[in-house]
């Protein structure tokens, strides 16, 4: 390859995948922009909703037509509030404020519809913003009618700041607080809704005036909550060292405040030298994981952000929502933790946009557990750009570590939370492109002991990144035991193979590329070969399934993209059983896709001539007398029956389609018997898949040409036919611009194949041009 091409080759890539140079040739603004524009392939597209409607109080019969309202933030978006929910909303304000205004039991009602809208619909930021106004201010509501609204307070849409902040300034003694049970129930609501926050700057300002709240026992146990997930390094200063050192001396032992002294010591353990006392798993787990589920559901049936996709706008590291942690007898999968980062580096648990990230990229210290890189995106990015072998043995070494704890005896099975981690493992794969040692060998271990999870994509996908090597290595540990799982299954079977070719391309289908080992060019072969075999028998034993036969022909379309002149990557020709099959199965899409694929092999073959001659080549053609005279057989005997109405005719070129000349006479006896011959039955006006759209062709142009019903043709056209027709006054057309007309309008219908083939073969065709 020369300078340029490798330059364009190189630029086509994208900009993350270059690494470190990257940073150095194109400038952080550039990898800026590449590094936001891949961050966002990480967002799943939001799932429709649901419900195909949502309960509403606008539903009951006294409600009036909805109006519509500005969100409080300015927004260019509005909603629809019902007066039904205004009315609920005003009634509670009223009793709030004075209670002996509203009778008991309308404000039970008014709270039961909100509880039960809220439920359902989820609140908006404006219902939100006023319920907040509610009860952030001193109430004469009764304790549990506040209780109720704030475990509804279930946010439709991320919560912004703005209502963060105003829950925050109700903390506190004073008349103008509300009670600390309030205080308490929506510092835990803060809690809760901590991931679905629309961002943490104005919270992280907050810090603290939370901190000085630890004194307050109602509410110390959530605020070391609330601080334990807010805590970031800078956050970390040597007063609040000494005050919660200070606190523990007084309080004792109190587990929430030993958790947030924990995550202090965690940051500065060279500081903190106390023995801390050992704190419980899941201290700091969501606190309602119902609830959080209940949220999540609103959410994605809303069509919102649903909760656990990443917020992308932050470039933030990902932290999993909390749940009751159950018992378990294997260790979890880590997060994100940096320890003993010293004052002058930075952490990924620093970082809040791509800005911070590329800013601080030369400082920034790696995590302590680098096996967190399976779940997390932006320790991926790190890792991308400052990757180094030790990380990565690193990295191997704790999968491995925890696939083998999951693999138990042939009778018990694999963990289900193995299996549940080969989806991460799949995607981290994808990220990558590189399949570890660890998970082949876990791979290779399960095809004989635990085959069951090959059922499934996730565990054949992986093997779809196995890295090329001796064909018979891959046969023996990969090939030979898949093809005994999945013989039920050839369409999968042949998928993977199809998936599996296409990584190869993909990875060294470059020219001059170092990596390709020395027997890539022989496994190569042998891997097509052995999958042709595969796809004949697949085809034997499923007559005439087209499943089959699509995932055959989609095998080859992948062999048919090998670059031209790459001595790795040389083609093979497809069985004639899979050729002849697919080009006579009475299905123009098989035709077309097998003609297609013909066209191309031709195409590399001709380029690949016409360079070894150019360059003086000598030892022969970069292709064996076998290979060429097998694909001048194949396009022969298309090309003489699609178009010449020659098909089976004797010729020195023509493999006959692999039939005598004994079982091709018998063949015609048949269409002779009817004054029809052989040799135009699989023509391009005669043929069982053509015929109609030949046909339909010929009305078009007639209709084009204004001929009237009495000047159209009947039947399928012929050469006499044609001139028959326009002596009589139809259309007027040749015999050669109607077929060049056909395949045009083949080609329009998404069948190009043949087309494509005949003017790559047909040197009178490929003179005339296509489209003349």
């Amino acid at each position: 390859m020369s300078g340029r091409e490798a330059e364009a080759a190189r630029a086509s890539l994208p900009l993350w995948t270059l690494g470190a140079p990257a940073l150095n040739t194109y400038g952080k603004g550039a990898l800026q922009d590449a590094l936001a524009a891949h961050w966002r392939s990480f967002q799943s597209p939001t799932e429709p909703g649901r419900f195909a409607r949502t309960v509403s109080l606008a539903d009951r019969p006294s409600a009036r037509p909805a109006t519509t309202h500005a969100m409080p933030s300015g927004g260019s978006r509005s909603e629809l509030v019902s007066p039904a929910l205004r009315h609920v909303l005003d009634t509670l304000r009223r009793a709030s404020a004075r209670r002996i205004d509203v009778p008991k039991e309308q404000v039970h009602e008014a709270a039961d519809d909100f509880v039960q809208y809220a439920s359902i619909n989820g609140l908006t930021d404006e219902t939100l913003d006023a319920v907040i106004d509610i009860l952030t201010t001193p109430s004469k509501l009764d304790q549990v009618t506040i209780s109720a609204v704030i475990k509804a307070l279930y946010p439709r849409n991320k919560v912004p700041e703005a209502i963060v902040v105003k829950v925050v300034g109700c903390f506190g003694h004073g008349e103008s607080k509300p009670s600390l049970r309030t205080q308490a129930g929506l510092l835990r609501w803060l809690v809760m809704v901590y991931d679905v926050m629309a961002g943490y700057t104005m919270l992280s300002q907050l810090y603290g005036i939370l901190f000085n709240m630890l004194q307050m026992i109602t509410l110390r146990a959530h605020i070391c909550h609330l601080l334990s997930l807010l805590t970031r390094r800078k956050h970390v200063k040597p007063f609040r060292i000494q005050a919660l050192l200070e606190l523990k001396r007084v309080v004792g032992i109190e587990p929430p405040l030993l958790g947030l002294l924990q995550i202090y010591k965690d940051y500065y353990p060279d500081v903190i030298v106390e023995r801390l006392p050992p704190v419980k798993s899941g201290l700091f787990s969501h606190p309602n994981p119902e609830w959080m589920g209940k949220l999540r559901f609103i959410q994605e049936a809303q069509d919102s952000d649903p909760v656990g996709n990443t917020d992308l706008s932050t470039f933030q590291i990902a932290r999993k929502h909390g749940g009751k942690r159950r018992k378990t007898t294997h260790f979890g999968v880590p997060e994100v933790r940096t320890y003993g980062a010293v004052e002058a580096s930075a952490t990924l648990e620093e970082i809040t946009n791509v800005e911070d990230f590329v800013a601080k990229l030369d400082k920034l210290e790696l995590p302590n557990q680098l096996a967190a890189v399976v779940e997390d995106p932006l320790l991926q990015q790190l890792l991308n750009l400052r990757f180094s072998d030790i990380e990565q043995q690193r990295v191997n070494n704790w999968i491995s570590a925890y696939l083998s704890s999951g693999i138990g005896s042939h009778s018990s099975g694999l963990s289900d939370w193995v299996k549940d981690y080969l989806p991460k493992l799949l995607r981290y794969t994808e990220y990558t492109k590189t399949l570890l040692p660890a998970v082949e060998k876990f791979l290779e271990i399960s095809l004989s002991v635990h085959k069951d999870i090959f059922e499934s994509d996730h565990a054949l996908e992986l093997l779809t990144f196995l890295a090329l090597r001796s064909y018979n290595v891959l046969h023996d540990r990969f090939f030979q035991p898949l093809n005994r799982i999945l013989q039920a299954k050839p369409c999968k079977l042949i998928g993977f193979y199809t998936e599996l070719l296409r990584y190869w391309l993909v990875m060294h289908g470059t020219h001059g590329d170092a990596s390709v080992p020395v027997e890539a060019e022989e496994c190569i072969a042998q891997y097509i070969l052995h999958v042709g075999e595969l796809c004949v028998g697949a085809l034997q034993e499923n007559q005439q399934n087209t499943h089959v036969r699509d995932s055959a022909l989609g095998f080859f379309e992948v062999v048919a993209l090998f670059p031209v002149g790459n001595s790795t990557f040389r083609l093979v020709l497809p069985p004639n059983s899979l050729v002849y099959d697919s080009l006579y199965s009475g299905e123009v899409l098989a035709m077309s896709r097998m003609c297609g694929i013909l066209a191309r092999y031709k195409h590399i073959f001709e380029e690949t001539r016409k360079r070894a001659a150019a360059q003086g080549i000598v030892g022969g053609p970069e292709y064996s007398r076998a290979f060429t005279t097998g694909l001048d057989g194949f396009t022969t005997d298309v090309c003489s029956c699609i178009w010449l109405n020659r098909g089976f005719v004797d010729d020195p070129h023509s493999l006959g389609f692999g039939l005598s000349k004994q079982v091709i006479g018998q063949l015609g006896q048949l269409p002779n018997a009817q004054e029809e011959e052989l040799k135009h039955l699989y023509s391009l006006t005669r043929s069982f898949a053509l015929a109609p759209f030949s046909a339909e062709i010929l009305g078009e142009l007639e209709g084009k040409a204004g001929a009237g019903a009495r000047q159209r043709h009947r039947g399928p056209p012929t050469q006499d036919t044609l001139k028959l027709l326009a002596s009589n006054g139809g259309l007027q057309i040749s015999w050669r611009d109607y077929k060049k007309e056909v395949l045009s309008g083949l080609e329009q219908r998404g069948y190009a194949g043949m087309s494509e083939l005949m003017y790559s073969v047909i040197t009178t065709l490929s003179s005339d041009g296509r489209g003349k």
